[in-house]
């Protein structure tokens, strides 16, 4: 599994590696936001929190699917009360399963859910999407290695943006 980010750096004062929006849920599963940090941050405390009640709760490591439904109830929540502001952040959950292998999900601030094989948000969303969709379509459903799934990333994010990017890969075992 290959997650690849964009590294905006607000200001040339800020230290450029303090500034990350791709966090640790568990051992097996990584959620990267897009949106307000503070938003973020509250999110994975929640996560987190979810994370281990069900350790505690059934011995075992929460699927990553269970965690996504738990984690868009609460982001619903947040839209149907008058007296809260809803959080300002999409989550995109990863994970490798042992069962089910590569799981990518994404969570939008309304709390739908959905689960992908290559996905996309932020600024040109629809363009990158529409490049991974052409691309992945091409390769006739077989599964990418390693290098061919870091290369596609590179190349989708060069070929939308136009612009040097700094580039941070996480791949799981």
């Amino acid at each position: 599994m290959v997650v690849v980010t964009q590294k905006k750096i607000p200001d040339k004062s800020v230290i450029s590696s303090s500034l990350t929006h791709n966090f640790k849920v568990t051992d097996t599963i990584g959620v990267l936001f897009t949106g307000l940090l503070s938003d973020a941050k509250n999110i994975l405390q929640r996560m987190r929190q979810y994370a281990l009640e069900f350790l505690d709760d059934y011995g075992y490591d929460i699927p990553v699917n269970v965690l996504a439904q738990k984690t868009s109830e609460m982001c619903q929540f947040y839209t149907q009360r008058a007296y809260m502001r809803p959080l300002c952040v999409i989550s995109m959950l990863y994970s490798i399963d042992i069962e089910k292998g590569p799981q990518l999900i994404k969570i939008d601030p309304a709390g739908h859910f959905v689960g992908y094989r290559a996905c996309s948000t932020g600024e040109k969303e629809q363009q990158t999407v529409n490049y991974l969709e052409r691309e992945i379509k091409n390769k006739d459903k077989k599964e990418l290695t390693e290098e061919e799934a870091i290369a596609l990333a590179i190349k989708s994010m060069q070929t939308v943006s136009k612009m040097k990017l700094i580039i941070l890969f996480f791949i799981f075992n």
